[in-house]
């Protein structure tokens, strides 16, 4: 019996009411489990960046052939998003994200490792992000030295959604990057209950 006929009625018998919300159970457990995306973002990390922690840009369509940007250039807060356990909560289900991180390399490798992570931004200066704090857990991954004309996936695990905060999708470069090189970075940040 559907929620709907369930409380068809003016009249709500015992069976009805254990049948709606077994209903509801049932409809609760299908979306258990299912991942979500929530927020996507990217950037392109050019030729001679060199070795700092850059913001990717947020967004449902975001730019990968943007350029990073360094912290507390004007506009970055644009790259910011609100993230919130509260967002999800279902009583006996833990909200949990992941990050699908893709690298895909132009004709010339950069030549350092490129490490992409969920960052907490700790300070805005106007309409700039200009600190942000210690990686999220379980959300990084590493690039090392990514070869020329490659294209990679790395997902990352099931965490705990972190606590409510502005966050950014960022990515660390280990060093100078090599002379005409382009590497588009792209994120999905997902979320599911489980």
């Amino acid at each position: 019996m559907a929620l709907s006929t369930a409380f068809a009625d003016s009249t709500v018998s015992a069976t009805n009411h254990a049948q709606a919300h077994n209903d509801t159970n049932t409809a609760v457990n299908q979306i258990a489990g299912f991942y979500w995306p929530i927020v996507h973002g990217g950037g392109n990390v050019g030729a001679g960046i060199t070795a700092a922690t850059y913001i990717m840009w947020g967004g449902p369509i975001a730019a990968a052939s943007s350029p990073v940007q360094a912290l507390g250039g004007a506009g970055t807060a644009g790259g910011a998003f609100r993230l919130d356990p509260a967002f999800w909560t279902m009583t006996g289900f833990v909200p949990k994200i992941r990050i699908l991180w893709m690298c895909h390399v132009g004709a010339t490798a950069p030549a350092q490792t490129l490490t992409c992570g969920l960052y907490p931004v700790t300070t805005f200066t106007n309409t700039g992000v200009a600190v942000v704090g210690t990686v999220v857990s379980g959300t990084t991954a590493a690039f090392a030295s990514p070869a020329a004309n490659s294209h990679t996936l790395t997902t990352t695990t099931d965490v705990n959604v972190p606590a409510a905060n502005w966050y950014m999708l960022g990515v660390a470069v280990g060093g100078t990057t090599a002379t005409s090189s382009s590497t588009q970075l792209v994120a999905q940040v997902q979320v599911r209950v489980v």
